[in-house]
């Protein structure tokens, strides 16, 4: 039997085909990072690469933005102030108005008068360009302060935090506060 009849017989009726060996596997469910993970991973040290990775990552637990939203921001996507907010357009070009928490707002205030770019400048430019941080290197950057943050969280020692686990750590924080699935998925 053909890959596209097994799944064209799977969509039709939800069942396995009998007698193709094939069995749905259950899916492990998502887990998101301890919030104490999370707040040993900020950076402690002041300094531009320590607050850009506070800044950056403290954006990624609270927006859930995708790695390539996170690079792809732009100064004049942030407003502070009074609804201190992050405006991006996401996956098909939807527009995403994630509010910020004081804390957030004040770490992406130090930053971005620290970086002293144009608001039209990436939020994140890479060494000594005004391109956007790649994903490759926000990568880098979790890794590096997750080993660096081993030391004040030993809890971190045996995991590998990626981008993607800052966004899943905002999913699971709001399903856990009561939001449903449907609108998280926005």
């Amino acid at each position: 039997m053909t890959v596209s009849a097994l799944l064209s017989h799977l969509i039709a009726t939800h069942q396995p085909l009998s007698g193709s060996g094939w069995q749905p596997q259950a899916r492990p469910r998502a887990k998101a990072e301890a919030v104490e993970d999370v707040q040993g991973l900020l950076p402690r040290v002041a300094g531009r690469v320590e607050i850009a990775g506070g800044a950056l990552m403290l954006l990624g637990v609270q927006t859930g933005l995708r790695v390539s939203e996170l690079a792809a921001l732009r100064g004049e996507d942030v407003t502070m102030g009074a609804g201190a907010h992050v405006r991006c357009y996401g996956k098909g070009r939807k527009e995403r108005c994630t509010p910020l928490s004081r804390e957030t707002a004040d770490v992406v205030r130090a930053w971005m008068r620290t970086r002293d770019g144009r608001p039209q400048d990436p939020l994140f430019p890479s060494r000594g360009s005004l391109r956007c941080l790649s994903r490759s290197a926000i990568g880098r950057l979790v890794a590096k302060h997750a080993s660096a943050a081993s030391d004040r969280c030993p809890s971190l020692a045996d995991k590998r935090p990626t981008p993607h686990t800052l966004r899943h750590t905002c999913d699971m924080r709001l399903l856990e506060s009561g939001v449903d699935p449907p609108t998280i998925a926005l």
